[in-house]
């Protein structure tokens, strides 16, 4: 079987992967994915003895690892190391909060309490915890990870070393843990601790079996544990046999086939399930190239709801229109039933005065009576229209202060409207408004109390912007607490850096030293070759004296010549290795040193950088002000 047909056995389920599942040649842990589906709750087990074998005898690639923390990387997984840029993470939850706090310790105190913590403990012993009691709370859970571990006596360096360990995504720092129990570094190691405390809860609570194999039943087709169960032994056994080389697998298909057809209680066509699988992805591709629809018919229903709302507005308006004129009219019909009443009520006295006149006989007495009345009606006619005057002038005056009151009411609303769109309280559906209406609407035409804009403001909108006032303020704390926490960052970052600087200059100090011998050796080598070329001349000399006195002993001291000369080329030789070594040496150390500054050089202006990037961005940072309580 080929390595594109040991993957067609489980297609009718795996719906858009690969076409073939067959295993790529890259070493893998088997024995570890084996354990771990076999352990059941894999995380409660303690650390591995040692690490695990492949099929076929080829040495795993995952070294040792305790309750899921890992620290190895698999070799084929990548392309070397990963070259993740090392940023400041901010802490997003609030661990100075005091509440915060005490629930934190509440749970970990209940943990304790559960899996049988030997000491008192109290929430109040750990607001303010000795390192005593820091330390056996932090062995009695770190044991739940390894059982052997005992917390040793330079916890500053140890404890900061197991969190960095186990990935706590901060760093906790050897001052704080010198000041354990004080006020700006606990909250930092509780939540570290409380983070602890949650991975051994989770894992604690976390199934291996049940993360890989499922035990919901798909209908029309075998359930989908049992599914998962015998497709991942035969992917593991093909696997097996494929790092030991082998490229066909028809016993485990068989057996895959098999329990396949005992579950279905039929026989399964193959080509019928790879058929029906690339009708169904051919299906698939059809409908995701299909442009949806959904977008153009929600901004439809996105208009209709505007529309909707806008004619309801309009409607409500109209209703209100049409009752203020029913009232008028009805204030109308009211005045002019009365005006008809006292019309007939003057007509009737109109007609009694008129009897009166044609009935009585008139002296002159009475025509100058009457005279009289009539100058003084006449005047107090006059007095009477004087002072409607004087009042219609004053009702003038107060109308045209009223519209002056009401053109300033109009202004300051319409820059409150103004403000609160540019602070994105206004419409309801702002980011800030959180389903409040905070505009201001005047209708000053409205004889309805209950549907005064003064109304609103007190009932609605003032207890909106007194609470809104409220989560403001608080943020601005929020706001303060973070710009410390960032300030510790850079210092953290600035101690780092202090820290690269000082193994910048012992580098250098050691490069001088290695200058220093370098010169020393070549002082010693050139001493050597002066005191070799004199020895030399020397030897010349003694030849041509021998050569000179006419020794009859020619030929041994020719036979010396000879050997002194050879003595001479093989020291040479010797030197001028031992020079070419020490040469090479010199020239790969300083090479290597040289590297390893610039390396050093361009982390620590790297982390410069990236630390005044973040100062930049802290001082950029805009901090709104605390509200003045007198306004």
């Amino acid at each position: 079987m080929n390595r594109q047909s040991a993957g067609r056995a489980s297609m009718s389920s795996m719906g858009s992967r690969r076409s073939s599942v067959g295993p790529l040649r890259v070493k893998h842990d088997n024995n570890a994915a084996s354990t771990s589906r076999a352990a059941g709750n894999g995380f409660m087990r303690r650390s591995s003895g040692s690490s695990g074998t492949s099929a076929g005898g080829r040495k795993s690639t995952t070294s040792k690892s305790t309750f899921g923390f890992s620290n190895t990387r698999r070799p084929s997984s990548g392309y070397g190391r990963s070259n993740m840029a090392r940023e400041v993470l901010r802490e997003s939850r609030p661990i100075s909060d005091k509440s915060y706090m005490q629930k934190e310790i509440r749970r970990i105190i209940e943990f304790l309490q559960e899996n049988g913590f030997s000491n008192p403990i109290s929430v109040k012993q750990l607001m303010s915890p000795t390192t005593k009691d820091f330390v056996r709370v932090f062995q009695f859970l770190f044991s739940f990870l390894d059982e052997d571990y005992v917390v040793g006596s330079k916890i500053d360096e140890e404890i900061p070393a197991k969190f960095k360990e186990m990935k706590y995504p901060f760093t906790i720092s050897k001052s704080s843990m010198c000041t354990l129990g004080s006020s700006h570094a606990w909250p930092h190691i509780l939540a570290a601790l409380h983070w602890l405390f949650d991975s051994i809860q989770y894992a604690m609570n976390t199934s291996v079996a049940e993360l890989l194999f499922t035990d919901e039943e798909m209908p029309g087709c075998l359930d989908e544990q049992a599914y998962s169960e015998v497709h991942f032994d035969y992917l593991e056994n093909t696997y097996s046999e494929y790092m030991n080389g082998q490229d066909r697998y028809d016993v485990h298909e068989t057996k895959l086939r098999n329990a396949i057809q005992t579950t279905k209680g039929g026989e399964v066509n193959m080509d019928n399930l790879v058929a029906e699988e690339e009708r169904l992805q051919a299906e698939l591709q059809e409908l995701e190239q299909q442009q949806s629809r959904i977008p153009n018919l929600q901004e439809q229903m996105k208009a209709k709801t505007i529309d909707c709302e806008r004619f309801s507005n309009y409607l409500v308006s109209l209703r209100e229109h049409k009752k203020t004129h029913d009232l008028k009219m009805q204030e109308i019909d009211l005045h002019l039933g009365q005006m008809e009443l006292e019309e007939s009520e003057l007509d009737g006295t109109m007609a009694r005065l008129q009897y009166q006149l044609e009935n009585q006989e008139l002296s002159a007495k009475d025509v100058e009576r009457m005279q009289t009345e009539l100058r003084q009606a006449n005047s107090s006619l006059d007095q009477v229209e004087r002072e409607n005057q004087a009042l219609d002038q004053e009702i003038w005056a107060e109308e045209r202060s009223i519209a002056k009151k009401q053109e300033e009411l109009e202004r300051k609303v319409n820059a409150y409207n103004s403000l609160a769109r540019k602070l994105k309280l206004i419409p309801a559906d702002a980011e800030n408004a959180h389903g409040i209406d905070y505009e201001l609407r005047l209708n000053f035409h409205s004889i309805h109390t209950q549907h005064s804009p003064m109304l609103d403001f007190v009932s609605t909108i003032k207890p909106a912007l007194i609470q809104l006032k409220k989560n403001i303020n608080s943020e601005v704390h929020k706001l303060h607490s973070q710009r410390l926490n960032e300030e510790e960052a850079h210092d953290q970052v600035k101690e780092m850096t202090e820290g690269k600087r000082e193994e910048i200059r012992k580098l250098d100090s050691q490069v001088q030293r290695l200058e220093k011998d370098v010169n020393a050796f070549k002082e010693k080598t050139r001493d050597e070759t002066q005191a070799m070329t004199a020895r030399l001349s020397d030897i010349e000399q003694q030849k041509e004296m021998a050569r000179a006195s006419g020794s009859t002993d020619i030929a041994q001291t020719q036979e010396q010549v000879r050997q002194m000369q050879s003595r001479y080329e093989e020291g040479c030789q010797n030197m001028q290795m031992e020079r070419e070594n020490y040469n090479k040496f010199l020239t790969q150390v300083c090479t290597m040193i040289l590297e390893h500054k610039t390396k050093l050089q361009n982390h620590v202006g790297h982390l410069q950088q990236e630390a005044h990037n973040h100062l930049e961005v802290i001082r950029g940072m805009e901090f709104p002000q605390h509200p003045n309580p007198s306004t």
